[in-house]
């Protein structure tokens, strides 16, 4: 206790976030006792994880040739491949009240509510805590179904940021694995998970990703017949399929434009012999989750804050107008507006639900 001398007050606060996260970890606990929903979306979780840990390591090795994909996966499924740290389930269940109760306190008090920061070394398991409670998440919005007016098989569910570009895509191989094992087990039992598939979008702006689906085809054009690289990048921005590990080409990468088809661009897994889930035989217009929005900006939709316009980003109504000293400052302009009598033109705000139909693609709600 004499080395606490002169740090009382820390120490009483440290010991009281200590028994507040403690209290939180037991409400997680209850909660899956007692719910059979939050039980089952755990279970979701588990399983997610377990495909997605054996998965990840096994298309890990393939990539780096210490295996073939006919060495198959089942060699990679013993416990030290699919086993949580403590520190990772307790993150994980400290969070799942508020995750499950949109009115929780840990989530909508105005004081008191939380944001919990997970601090670890690195190659700790940071990112398995976090896509355990991804899993999670994805599991509990389909069972709830629609909440408030907002159906749970629609929408953005989770938003992950990064600010490193080697970072973003490191992580982004990572969490596709995981939404191939969500949708592996979507496909499994499509009466409780849904029609609507699991998908995960990335967005690292136009100069690494074609932010149309016409630039998209485009820079796949020029690559297949060798031309000069496009100055919007290239769709292919995963080299190997997440869950099996084989090389993924130009040639793998096929673009539905609309109005003629479904409007997205579609990466297939490169497996020649198709024996991955994800290949274009087996996943015919919809391939690797992992590529679900990946030539769109987020948000696609937008509304003139003046008369009140609807269109896409793509549509050319609205204008990015862009602040080189001030970049906080860029925003999204409507030049077009009937409304509008002052130099500068009224803003142009993101569309936060649409409901121009009941059924639609991701790329539809922002």
């Amino acid at each position: 206790m004499e080395k606490l001398a002169g740090h009382e007050e820390a120490a009483t606060s440290a010991v009281k976030q200590c028994r507040r996260a403690l209290e939180r970890i037991k409400a997680g606990i209850g909660l899956i006792e007692s719910d059979p929903l939050a039980e089952e979306a755990f279970r979701f979780a588990n399983r997610a994880m377990w495909r997605q840990r054996i998965h990840s390591t096994f298309s890990r090795k393939v990539r780096k040739k210490e295996m073939t994909v006919e060495d198959g996966v089942d060699v990679m499924d013993v416990a030290q491949n699919r086993s949580w740290r403590l520190f990772q389930m307790a993150f994980i269940l400290l969070n799942l009240p508020s995750l499950t109760d949109l009115h929780h306190p840990d989530r909508s008090h105005e004081t008191e509510a939380v944001a919990d920061l997970l601090w670890f070394a690195t190659g700790g398991g940071k990112t398995e805590a976090y896509l355990g409670l991804t899993a999670y998440t994805l599991a509990m919005r389909r069972l709830q179904g629609e909440v408030e007016g907002r159906r749970g098989d629609h929408g953005i569910a989770v938003l992950m940021r990064y600010t490193l570009r080697l970072l973003t895509l490191q992580q982004f191989q990572r969490a596709a694995a995981l939404i191939c094992a969500c949708e592996t087990i979507r496909r499994e039992n499509v009466a409780c998970w849904g029609e609507v598939p699991f998908r995960l979008g990335l967005w690292v702006g136009n100069k690494t990703m074609p932010n149309t689906l016409s630039a998209a085809a485009n820079a796949l054009r020029q690559r297949n017949i060798g031309g000069r690289p496009t100055g919007s990048g290239t769709p292919r921005q995963i080299t190997s399929c997440p869950w099996c590990g084989s090389e993924i080409r130009e040639q793998h990468i096929r673009v539905y434009e609309a109005p003629g088809d479904i409007g997205r661009c579609v990466t297939y897994c490169g497996d020649d012999l198709g024996r991955c889930a994800f290949t274009e035989n087996n996943a015919p217009k919809e391939g690797l989750p992992a590529v679900g929005v990946p030539v769109v900006p987020f948000p696609r939709w937008m509304r003139c804050s003046l008369c009140q316009t609807l269109a896409t980003v793509e549509s050319g109504v609205f204008k990015l107008l862009q602040d080189p000293y001030r970049p906080d400052n860029t925003e999204y302009v409507h030049q077009g507006c009937l409304k509008s009598q002052g130099n500068r033109p009224p803003s142009a705000l993101s569309v936060r639900f649409l409901l121009a139909c009941r059924e639609g693609h991701l790329t539809d709600f922002p």
